[in-house]
């Protein structure tokens, strides 16, 4: 039974639909943090959220690159005073490599690396000790950042089998 062109169109169209009205814990999460009392305290807090799956853990940069190409994480934290590389480095060196939507959001106790953070493209930057409502922002702007991506991703499928490109 041959489903054609419009078959296909439909099940894409549908399948993105649904992946953005059943968001579930698919985001995955890597954190590189030296301190084990910090990452410790970001994992419990992003446990509630009940969205994300901490996916892998570093106390600093050795081995990051691989082990962040092959779990594809959706968002990284990571700490900018690392013992050998420091995060900013290994965020610049992720940009050559990463070819998926990964955000990353520096996670420190040290604001003047705020500047850095921004010329490394950071989604954002999460200060230490931080505050469950400091989280949240940045939780919430990464969850509708990939909403609206999915949803974009739907527009365009429609918009392409309404132009008669089928």
């Amino acid at each position: 039974m041959e489903v054609g062109l419009f078959g296909i169109v439909f099940y894409i169209c549908v399948s993105f639909k649904k992946s953005v009205l059943m968001e579930q814990k698919a985001y995955k999460i890597f954190i590189i943090e030296d301190s084990d009392k910090d990452r410790e305290l970001l994992e419990k807090s992003l446990a509630s959220y009940n969205l994300f799956q901490v996916v892998g853990c570093l106390p600093g940069g050795s081995g990051a690159l691989a082990l962040i190409q092959s779990l594809h994480p959706d968002l990284l934290f990571i700490d900018v005073e690392l013992p050998g590389l420091p995060g900013y480095e290994i965020v610049n060196k992720l940009h050559d490599v990463i070819m998926w939507d990964m955000k990353v959001v520096f996670y420190t106790a040290y604001p003047q690396y705020m500047l850095e953070a921004i010329r490394s493209a950071a989604f954002d930057f999460l200060l230490k000790p931080f505050e469950m409502k400091e989280l949240d922002l940045i939780i919430n702007r990464f969850v509708q950042a990939k909403i609206e991506k999915r949803r974009g991703k739907y527009r365009e499928c429609y918009a392409w089998y309404r132009r008669g490109e089928r």
